[in-house]
């Protein structure tokens, strides 16, 4: 997991997962839609980010720590982490 893949605009984000862009700046998406599986992978957004976890599918590891999100929880990423 040495490589970092670098998400600076909503297009790669939604390349990344196979999802079609409608709009350069604004995205909605449901990542059950998804046709790309992306599993343990590094991203540094250069993007804000909010998401919604509907389940407890999986965990996030921030910086150095890994945080067990509760289902329904709204996870949050500014530029640059």
């Amino acid at each position: 997991m040495d490589k970092v893949i670098q998400l600076d605009t909503v297009d790669r984000y939604n390349k990344l997962y196979g999802l079609e862009t409608l709009h350069p700046l604004v995205s909605i998406i449901d990542l059950t839609k998804a046709t790309n599986l992306v599993n343990h992978i590094q991203m540094n957004y250069g993007v804000y980010a909010l998401f919604l976890k509907c389940g407890k599918e999986c965990d996030i590891k921030y910086g150095r720590k890994n945080y067990d999100y509760q289902e329904g929880t709204i996870v949050c990423f500014a530029p640059g982490r």
